[in-house]
């Protein structure tokens, strides 16, 4: 078993802390632009095989797959920071709060030490060590897919069912409510991953990977 990290924004940690979101999709980064189809996952090397057909395959044309196989976990890296006895993180706040529109109380056991929360600097994700981490998942499937190809049911296990909820009054069809999930998916992908150049009407190849939360 091997642990790897993966970033989340504020909203995903949210969902995953509330037991909404058990899947995550990335986009599949290959090093050209021909056609490929996805053939599996190596259980040795994690790599995963493309191309026209199975006999064509062959280990240059393999894209390897960055967050493991199933039974692998992952540590979630989000926007945290250091006060002087604990970490803190910014997705355990309200948005008003993470502008900084807020006071926020130090660890001073006098309590009347208030400092702006500008005072305390918060940190990118990226940044963020092993041990500040409080989020473990454990990969249970992978897969490859077209991010245009996800179903309703897909939708809700990314976290987004809480986002909107119009479409779970009772005048919504089925298929309201499933096309306003996607709807509501495609917003999200857009709001992360469009300003790479991977938006929803590019359709890109994407790894649909199920994880479920490890508690201790």
């Amino acid at each position: 078993m091997k642990t790897r990290p993966i970033l989340f924004n504020g909203e995903m940690v949210r969902a995953i802390l509330a037991g909404r979101k058990t899947q995550t999709r990335r986009v599949v980064k290959t090093k050209n632009e021909k056609p490929f189809q996805f053939l599996g996952v190596n259980a040795i090397r994690t790599f995963a095989y493309f191309g026209d057909d199975a006999s064509s395959c062959v280990l240059d044309d393999a894209v390897g797959f960055p967050y493991g196989q199933p039974g692998d976990r992952l540590w979630v890296r989000e926007t945290w920071r250091a006060l002087s006895s604990r970490f803190d993180y910014r997705a355990d706040y309200p948005q008003t709060w993470e502008r900084g529109e807020h006071d926020v109380e130090t660890d001073d056991p006098s309590g009347r030490l208030i400092l702006r929360a500008e005072d305390y600097k918060w940190r990118p994700s990226i940044h963020m060590p092993r041990e500040a981490s409080r989020i473990t998942l454990e990969v249970k499937a992978v897969r490859v897919e077209r991010v245009q190809e996800i179903h309703s049911h897909d939708a809700l296990a990314e976290g987004i069912f809480y986002k909107t909820g119009s479409y779970e009054l009772e005048w919504f069809t089925p298929n309201q409510r499933d096309a306003q999930r996607v709807e509501d998916f495609k917003k999200l992908w857009n709001s992360i991953n469009e300003k790479r150049g991977s938006g929803w009407e590019k359709n890109p190849w994407v790894w649909v990977i199920e994880f479920e939360r490890v508690t201790a």
